[in-house]
């Protein structure tokens, strides 16, 4: 066990290369993501704080109908045990009505929160059974891990900061013993969701640092362990430049880039370029001897747009602004292709009036 231990640890020390996105692909589909469990607590809490004080007229006024209908029954009520079952039926189901509508508010946020932190992850793998989990050096390994270090430090730091706000926050809730007491019964629940806001808010305030903490220390041990040695590293681009899949994607790219660059070089013969002005550039030319209809040239966005201006500039091919008629060439015509029909009204006094300066 113990040469277990020392071969884990130098296997470790190997590991000095970032994750590749391939590995991170991976390890999300097994379940292994960075999460933080602070934070669904505390976003639970506060969605349960909010939803709770918005519904409490509600809930407070249908418990209180409930509670009376319990008094009524239990006038000539007869203590069976089937009674008693029914009863309880009857009573849970009330309860979980009344409730229903903060649980389902919970969970929603509780499944936005999850989402939010790791994205759609659906995955079988954390339950599946793994007899490798019970190798003694693994084990000891994670015992003495920092991440177990870091949740017992962090797990009495919690306690200590909550005993502190019961400590300083008992004279305020003996004020609302005391209330509670004096108080007419019609103010009571009202009392009750002070004091529950109250303590939410010392809740919420006290674990917004650990959630912090938490997140940051997550993302740092996850990364941690995702860690790859040189030869997986190169192993994982191997992989990958055999997957059909990125090789199709490689092939795209090339050809997208050939595409670009043979645009490019075709700017010198257009007749006109129409930009839109800055974002979208589209070069046409027209022959009546050998053309039906204007042809596409080059056409890009962005910053092949302004590479198509500059190619324009340079062999002093005029260039005119309309807005309207760049968008509807950038979004209807392919390179190399006639322009549509419809078009041809909206260039015919652009080629008029080119055939005029020439």
């Amino acid at each position: 066990m113990e040469w277990d231990v020392v071969l884990v640890m130098s296997q470790d020390q190997d590991k000095s290369e970032k994750p590749t996105p391939q590995k991170l692909k991976e390890a999300k589909g097994r379940g292994q993501v960075s999460k933080s469990q602070e934070l669904n607590l505390l976003v639970t809490c506060i969605v349960f704080l909010s939803v709770f004080t918005m519904l409490f007229d509600s809930i407070s006024m249908q418990f209180i109908s409930l509670l009376k209908r319990i008094f009524l029954i239990s006038s000539d009520f007869s203590f069976t045990s089937e009674s008693l079952v029914t009863l309880f039926r009857f009573v849970s189901m009330e309860m979980l009505y009344i409730f229903v509508p903060l649980i389902g508010f919970v969970m929603l946020f509780g499944v936005f929160s999850n989402v939010f932190q790791t994205g759609f992850v659906l995955s079988s793998f954390p339950i599946t059974p793994d007899f490798k989990k019970i190798n003694p050096a693994s084990g000891l390994k994670k015992i003495f891990s920092k991440k177990t270090v870091f949740e017992l430090i962090k797990s009495v730091f919690k306690l200590l900061a909550f005993t502190l706000v019961i400590y300083f926050s008992s004279s305020t809730l003996i004020e609302y013993a005391y209330e509670l007491m004096i108080s007419p019964v019609s103010i009571l629940p009202s009392i009750w969701l002070n004091m529950l806001i109250k303590v939410g808010i010392y809740f919420i305030l006290l674990s917004a640092p650990f959630v912090l903490f938490d997140i940051i220390f997550n993302r740092w041990d996850f990364m941690k362990n995702m860690m790859m040695s040189r030869k997986e590293v190169k192993d994982d681009h191997k992989k990958r430049e055999g997957d059909p899949e990125v090789k199709s994607k490689q092939k795209q790219i090339q050809q997208e880039l050939l595409q670009k660059s043979a645009a490019l070089s075709q700017v010198k013969d257009s007749d006109i370029v129409i930009v839109n002005p800055t974002h979208i550039a589209v070069a046409l030319k027209y022959d009546k001897l050998t053309m039906i209809a204007p042809v596409v040239m080059a056409v890009g966005k962005g910053e092949l747009a302004g590479k198509i201006r500059s190619q324009a500039r340079r062999y002093s091919v005029p260039t005119i602004q309309n807005k309207p008629l760049a968008r509807k060439l950038y979004k209807e015509t392919r390179l190399n292709k006639p322009v549509p029909a419809h078009c041809f009204d909206d260039l015919a006094p652009i080629f008029r009036w080119l055939l005029g300066i020439k």
